[in-house]
């Protein structure tokens, strides 16, 4: 189980489909901000979900780096994607307690950085 991910990853899907039939072959470079756009039920909530491993791929791989993600600690590999969605949820509480996210590890600086 690989526990850390590099900033230099490459992102590829490798003859990729889902668990709703989605077939998807390409690569995305690392340090890239990447958009998935398409029409209602073309799957890019289900990309989302496979990258993020909120369920795993019945046929093909996500590859990082050629690590297939299955292999990549799911904490470590949700804590190096940046996701944005398209409907903003705020928990309730603080704007503070939003951004830090129960991560005691995130000091008030970076929180007002973030801000």
């Amino acid at each position: 189980m690989f526990d850390r991910l590099f900033a230099t990853a490459l992102l590829k899907f490798h003859r990729l489909y889902g668990c709703f039939g989605i077939r998807l072959r390409a690569c995305l470079a690392a340090l890239t901000a990447t958009a998935f756009v398409g029409a209602t039920g073309a799957g890019k909530t289900t990309i989302i979900n496979l990258v993020c491993r909120f369920y795993d791929v019945q046929r093909g791989r996500i590859l990082i780096d050629d690590i297939d993600i299955r292999k990549i600690d799911q904490a470590v590999l949700r804590q190096n994607i940046g996701l944005v969605l398209q409907d903003v949820f705020l928990f309730s509480g603080s704007i503070s307690e939003n951004i830090r996210l129960w991560n005691e590890n995130i000091s008030p600086a970076q929180i007002q950085a973030s801000a």
